[in-house]
């Protein structure tokens, strides 16, 4: 099995993604909000938005064949993903400037599962798929006489 439809599936559960609430209390444009500003993050501790990044890569790099690139980047993807998954924040706290961990998975909305479910299919399509077979090169002239 190749790569391209897994990938044709992802892409489109991203984007359903950003179409949805990403938490449970949130409007239906926060998603794509998350999408566009999530790299501020980095500066709370949350790395999860650069899951996208590297989801990314792995499926650029499954559709080039390059299986190894993009099984290494899978796997940071979903590391990143659990990241946001678990690392949740409890910002009444904001006024003693230190965020207490939470793992609140009611909170999250059904934007944020699409979200991870198209990065787990990102992952599974770089260890199920294979490498499209390369065809030798097609003989010149001489090489036929």
């Amino acid at each position: 099995m190749h790569g391209r439809p897994l990938v044709i599936i992802s892409s489109i559960l991203f984007m359903v993604a950003c179409c949805l609430p990403i938490t449970g209390s949130s409007d239906p444009g926060g998603a794509f909000l998350y999408a566009l500003f999530g790299w501020a993050g980095i500066f709370m501790s949350s790395f999860g938005w650069f899951a996208n990044i590297a989801a990314a890569l792995s499926a650029w790099w499954l559709l080039l064949g390059e299986r190894k690139a993009s099984r290494i980047s899978a796997v940071i993807a979903m590391i990143l993903v659990m990241d946001a998954f678990f690392l949740t924040y409890d910002y009444s706290q904001i006024n003693h400037m230190s965020p207490l961990p939470l793992i609140k998975f009611s909170d999250w909305g059904l934007g944020f599962y699409c979200w991870a479910t198209s990065i787990l299919v990102i992952t599974v399509a770089a260890f199920t798929t294979s490498v499209p077979q390369q065809f030798p090169p097609r003989p010149t002239s001489e090489e036929r006489q």
